[in-house]
């Protein structure tokens, strides 16, 4: 289980803001606070870029929650609820 961690749900739309976000992590934090990214409509090449960007990113597609959002709103949500199990609260 990790002690720590950030979230953050991220589009096709949303990917140069996702870039900059991590670009801020490595900078700050290196690798020792992963990044879990909850993800819909990236391609292969963003998707391979995510694992080289030099943080401890681990990829979720959101097909992968119990019950898959219609938004990247509703989403936000549903990728807390799913770090329940994985995080812990300090």
């Amino acid at each position: 289980m990790l002690s720590r961690a950030f979230a953050v749900t991220c589009d096709a739309e949303y990917y140069p803001g996702l870039l900059a976000l991590l670009n801020s992590i490595r900078v700050y934090h290196q690798r020792t606070v992963p990044v879990l990214v909850y993800h819909r409509g990236l391609s292969e090449p963003q998707l391979s870029d995510l694992q080289q960007c030099g943080c401890e990113v681990q990829l979720h597609e959101l097909g992968e929650l119990s019950f898959p959002s219609p938004g990247m709103w509703e989403a936000k949500q549903q990728s807390q609820a799913h770090c329940i199990d994985r995080v812990r609260c300090e």
